[in-house]
């Protein structure tokens, strides 16, 4: 069917190939419109068949690889790729091979696993693309890549399927398992019996009961609060020896979640036989959380493990055994401080371990640690969680030299958390008119468009405003426009002392020009001046400010007879 007497329908799919997305897939399969390539050119055959011929033709090839990989619906994919399939040239397998290539096109792999089942048509080529669909997430193309592999005779491709399907059963029925346990625990409402209950499948010889029972006393823990009974924490205790690598850090972390502070004893025994990273991560979070200070020194060794996450985890339990604001002082601090520097001074490309060993700086908030902190809030920093981290520390530790670089991110920072975190900084430590200046940059609405930042920067404003002597606070005024009344007001309320009569009369006469202007205005500015200070500057100040509510006279205007009337001054 060539020419002008193909219909709409046969040439929309060649039409299709020009889109950008098409070609580009025609070019990655070898299609070409028009002929075939060279080197696909099949051998002259004696009596060549009609349907052979236009078949295995590239354009056709083409066309219905289109209606796989495009918009089509299901039934339309599935039978475009069991014609690809049947044509089972070299041109033809190459074309449907390439469509495992497309990347989140799940429709289309799956058409072709269907065609595969339907034709029954064994092709090895297919088996290492569609093999790994089955440990995929995708449930359809798991059952589709599951039923296409089923028609391979080849018995390792058979064992290969049915350790999958094995694995799927031992899911479901772990899956059902889990369910009936919810079930069952939810139906039995008599705490003695719900307790015999946890308790014979916390013993329990199958790894999964075990697993599932410690979730349903974390889950009832964290959602409810309610704490396990007396017989049961004492088998949770003894489940810290698990074989099972699961349930050992399920008991860690619901012990960890207890807060017990005689459980630490238990938990940091476990570091000397413990191998597994994941769960002397979770050691190390049990240990910050329990904050037993004798922890400390186990601590500080677990700075140097060699897995990245347990050595942040080490590090970030130091920060909360030492944390500055606990109140808790010990010996060990210098210890401490000086094994943090030590691993600061090693190479470290972990951006989780370098953030949470900045954090335990911070935490512990160490005037030693002052110049590591400005380094990491700098622009040598990469990550924005990191200088927020760095900044945070600089603020507790409150060392002044630290403000230059909270100034610096404030202004100059891309990131907006950063921002945030340098103007509650610059909040607690700054104390100059230099810095209203550089947080007035974030009240500008058309600089800083992050309302979050805006906040922390008025915020940060009102705290460094009260710092300043009287004189400074009425230059910070006069540098207010009136463009924010509600702003003016709030920052003239703070000013004290023999400068506060200054403030009245700068604020009477911005409400005597603004009168003079627009009535309703003035008037709008007295009721926000009298919230923020009731007694208008005391009773000097207070009739000055009142006489411009008095409404100015009426304009003469012509009476109904035609005669003008001048209405009177009210008194």
């Amino acid at each position: 069917m060539t020419g002008p007497s193909r219909s709409f329908q046969q040439r929309a799919p060649l039409r299709s190939l020009r889109r950008p997305g098409f070609l580009a897939f025609a070019a990655l399969a070898g299609i070409t419109l028009g002929h075939a390539p060279r080197a696909w050119a099949a051998e002259p055959e004696a009596t060549p068949t009609t349907t052979t011929t236009a078949a295995s033709d590239p354009a056709t090839i083409a066309s219905q690889i289109i209606k796989i990989v495009g918009q089509s619906d299901p039934p339309s994919r599935r039978a475009a790729a069991a014609a690809v399939l049947r044509v089972q040239s070299p041109e033809a397998v190459k074309a449907l091979l390439q469509v495992f290539e497309v990347a989140n096109n799940e429709l289309a792999k799956i058409a072709v696993c269907e065609a595969i089942a339907d034709t029954r048509i064994e092709m090895p080529d297919f088996v290492e693309k569609i093999e790994p669909l089955l440990r995929g997430k995708n449930a359809a193309l798991q059952k589709a890549a599951a039923a296409a592999l089923a028609v391979y005779s080849d018995p390792g491709v058979a064992a290969r399927l049915e350790t999958y399907r094995q694995q799927q059963e031992r899911v479901v029925m772990a899956e059902n398992l889990e369910r009936l346990m919810d079930m069952l625990h939810e139906a039995t409402t008599d705490e003695g019996k719900r307790t015999t209950l946890l308790l014979d499948w916390l013993k329990s010889p199958l790894t999964l009961q075990r697993r599932k029972a410690l979730q349903i006393v974390s889950d009832a823990l964290r959602g409810k609060g309610t704490k396990p009974a007396t017989e049961i924490l004492a088998q949770i205790r003894g489940m810290l020896t698990d074989p099972d690598a699961e349930v050992r850090q399920k008991a860690i972390g619901l012990l960890r979640d207890l807060g017990l502070p005689e459980d630490a004893t238990r938990i940091r025994a476990l570091l000397s036989g413990e191998q597994t990273p994941t769960i002397r991560e979770e050691i190390y979070k049990a240990l910050g959380k329990l904050a037993d200070p004798i922890s400390i020194d186990a601590c500080i060794g677990g700075l140097t493990e060699e897995d990245d996450k347990v050595a942040a985890a080490a590090a970030d339990a130091l920060g909360r055994l030492c944390d500055k604001s606990s109140g808790r002082t010990t010996d060990k601090l210098q210890r401490v401080v000086d094994a943090l520097l030590r691993r600061m001074a090693r190479p470290i490309d972990s951006a989780l371990l370098r953030r949470d060993l900045v954090e335990a700086m911070g935490d512990i908030a160490d005037p030693r640690f002052t110049p590591l902190l400005i380094r990491h809030a700098g622009t040598d920093e990469m990550e924005p969680t990191i200088r927020q981290a760095a900044l945070r520390g600089l603020q507790r530790v409150g060392d002044l030299a630290g403000l230059g670089i909270i100034v610096d991110r404030l202004i100059n920072d891309p990131d907006v958390g950063v921002r945030e975190v340098a103007a509650q900084a610059l909040g607690r430590l700054g104390d100059q008119s230099t810095h209203l200046r550089a947080l007035r940059t974030r009240l500008d609405r058309a600089v800083e468009l992050a309302p979050s930042v805006g906040t922390a920067a008025w915020d940060a404003y009102l705290q460094v405003f009260q710092k300043l002597n009287p004189e400074d606070q009425v230059e910070a005024l006069t540098s207010w426009d009136g463009n924010e009344p509600d702003r003016l007001v709030t920052l003239a309320a703070l000013v004290q002392g023999t400068k506060r009569a200054t403030v009245a009369e700068r604020l009477l006469k911005h409400a005597q020009t603004l009168d003079a202007s627009d009535h309703a205005a003035a008037v709008a500015f007295l009721d926000l001046l009298t919230k923020s200070i009731p007694d208008l500057f005391g009773s000097e100040w207070a009739p000055r400010f009142n006489a411009i509510r008095t409404p100015p006279a009426t304009q003469t205007a012509p009476s109904p007879a035609g005669h003008p009337t001048t209405a009177s001054q009210p008194a």
